[in-house]
């Protein structure tokens, strides 16, 4: 409802996943939906990629909105406690609910927990925790990077790149790398042919 009828109203759920919103790069601190709603476009929603936070702001108030429970009790239910992940702390927006695009507190252990989830395409202890369908279409390329330095856990060589929805892909040494990244530079790197997190 923030963004209606400012720039981002028609910026997709689709766009915003595979960080290709139009959104402004610019975060803005603390998280308002209202001032993200109301600002320019850095670009047609479609049309490039962009790292911009707040697709992962907006995303989290979406979700946050549409469980019964709230995003925090929905993550933690669904996906986290199954898997053995207990987050320390979780900062709130003036919203109150939790953010988006980073200060979830998890050990590296607990990291690594979540890396496996993706190697194992969503499922866990024999129970299908996430729909092995999203894992894939959050690792389907949306967009080519063609070859650059970086990504793959910050290589100095040029590789062949690219990123799917909050995912990062690369191939690297003819493997294919999903990487997940986080604030100040955690990254898990999935390697599903070799077993790897």
């Amino acid at each position: 409802e923030e963004t209606a009828g400012g720039p981002a109203s028609d910026v997709t759920l689709e766009q915003l996943l595979s960080m290709r919103s139009g959104l402004d790069p610019a975060a803005v601190e603390p998280f308002d939906a209202d001032v993200v709603g109301a600002g320019p476009l850095a670009a047609q929603p479609g049309t490039e990629w962009a790292y911009v936070t707040n697709n992962s702001e907006l995303l989290a108030l979406g979700l946050d909105r549409r469980t019964e429970s709230g995003l925090c009790e929905y993550a933690h239910t669904r996906v986290l406690e199954p898997i053995g992940v207990t987050v320390d702390h979780w900062h709130e927006t003036p919203y109150g609910n939790v953010t988006g695009g980073s200060y979830a507190f998890v050990t590296p252990r607990e990291l690594a927990l979540l890396g496996q989830l993706l190697l194992n395409r969503g499922s866990w202890g024999g129970q299908q925790v996430v729909p092995e369908g999203w894992i894939t279409a959050m690792t389907t390329e949306r967009t080519d990077f063609g070859c650059r330095r970086g990504n793959a856990a910050e290589s100095n060589r040029l590789i062949r790149s690219g990123a799917g929805m909050h995912v990062n892909l690369a191939e690297v040494s003819g493997h294919q790398v999903w990487q997940v990244g986080g604030y100040g530079g955690q990254s898990i790197l999935v390697v599903a042919d070799l077993d790897l997190v």
